[in-house]
């Protein structure tokens, strides 16, 4: 079976994290790239999580670019209420 490609935009905190590693480990799915965006947590956090994420499991064929550093909607400032100040809690 031909794997669908993906490119995934996330701002990366423990939700996703976790779904970047089940992405990442689906036989049916190759991830191509990871790109950040400001959300959970400041675009810095994101984009080092990003990074961090891909290293850490060895998956150097994914590349990691940095997206769009603030939102096309402002939420308001709602840092570090649920996912820690880096958006991976303490890591």
């Amino acid at each position: 079976m031909k794997k669908r490609e993906f490119i995934i935009d996330c701002d990366t905190g423990t939700d996703d994290a976790i779904a970047v590693m089940a992405a990442l480990y689906s036989p049916e799915i190759r991830v191509r790239a990871l790109t950040s965006v400001n959300g959970n947590a400041k675009h810095s956090y994101t984009s080092r999580n990003n990074l961090n994420l891909v290293e850490y499991l060895g998956r150097d064929e994914v590349e990691v670019a940095r997206g769009a550093e603030i939102p096309l909607y402002n939420r308001g400032d709602y840092y570090d209420s649920t996912h820690g100040k880096t958006g991976l809690g303490s890591v």
